[in-house]
């Protein structure tokens, strides 16, 4: 994962909740942030919010991350504050084996 930030101290949580036959997934990160007007071209491939001279990356992360959840039924999506960091979040269906 890569975490697209100049500060020194890299702050990255994972959490899961589960409830029953569902639950959902909790990445937080002290990393850059991301703009509002930027929230829903992030998850599209090729888009960033910076140019790559800015910070490294493709732009097919987080849309490669959107195709993998929706394939397995679930959404995406993500809260996040600039120069604070940001928080996706992501939707887990549990089949019974």
């Amino acid at each position: 994962m890569l975490l697209n930030s100049e500060k020194e101290n890299h702050v990255l949580q994972y959490r899961l909740f589960k409830e029953e036959m569902n639950g959902f997934s909790r990445v937080e990160d002290n990393g850059i942030g991301i703009a509002p007007e930027f929230m829903e071209h992030i998850f599209k491939v090729f888009q960033r919010e910076h140019a790559s001279a800015e910070y490294p990356g493709s732009g097919v992360g987080l849309a490669i991350c959107k195709k993998i959840v929706e394939r397995h039924g679930g959404r995406i999506w993500v809260e996040s504050q600039v120069g604070k960091g940001s928080t996706f979040y992501f939707t887990n269906t549990y089949k019974e084996r």
